[in-house]
C-alpha cells in the first residue's frame, strides 16, 4: 500500500521532535506502539533512478518493494550541494549555516542534537551503517556505527 503523507505533516513531526518535546513522548509510547523506521540515503541517486518513481530502464525490485510497503517521499530537496552537509541537514533538521556542518566532512556545532538523540530518548535503537563523515561523534550517538570511512 502506497501511503502519501503531506510534506507539512512530516515537517511538523520533525519540528515537534526537535523542539524538546520528544523526551516527554517516551512516557506515553508503549513498546508495542513503536514502529520500525529505516531511512536509506544514497549518493548520486536521483529521484528518477528507481522503478518506484517511474524509471522503466533501471530495475530496482528491492527498493520498489520497500517503497510499496512503506512511505515514499515525493517532494524533497537537498539542503546542500555536497553529500556530507546534506546528511547533516537530514540528521539535525537545520540548514548547514545553522548546524555548523557546511563543509565536506566538517563538524556540527557543539551541543547540536540530531535525530539519533531524539530516537534514543524515545526508546529506539539507532544504527548507522555505511558512509559516515559527520563529527563530533557526541552529536551523532548511534548505538551501532559500522563504516569503513569512519
Amino acid at each position: 500500500m502506497n501511503i502519501r503523507v503531506p510534506w507539512i505533516t512530516i515537517l511538523f513531526v520533525f519540528f515537534f521532535c526537535l523542539t524538546g518535546f520528544a523526551p516527554d513522548i517516551k512516557k506515553q509510547i508503549k513498546k508495542d506502539q513503536i514502529i520500525n523506521i529505516v531511512l536509506i540515503i544514497s549518493d548520486d541517486h536521483g529521484w528518477r533512478d528507481s522503478g518506484c518513481y517511474g524509471n522503466e530502464f533501471t530495475h530496482t525490485p528491492s527498493l520498489d518493494q520497500l517503497a510499496s510497503e512503506g512511505i515514499r517521499f515525493t517532494h524533497a530537496f537537498a539542503g546542500a550541494m555536497m553529500c556530507s552537509p546534506s546528511r547533516a541537514v537530514i540528521a539535525t533538521g537545520l540548514m548547514p549555516f545553522r548546524n555548523g556542518g557546511h563543509v565536506f566532512g566538517g563538524h556540527v556545532f557543539p551541543g547540536t542534537k540530531t535525530v539519533a538523540h531524539y530516537f534514543n530518548d524515545m526508546g529506539y535503537q539507532t544504527a548507522l551503517i555505511g558512509k559516515f563523515s559527520k563529527h563530533p561523534h557526541e552529536a551523532f550517538p548511534y548505538e551501532v556505527i559500522h563504516s569503513q570511512w569512519n
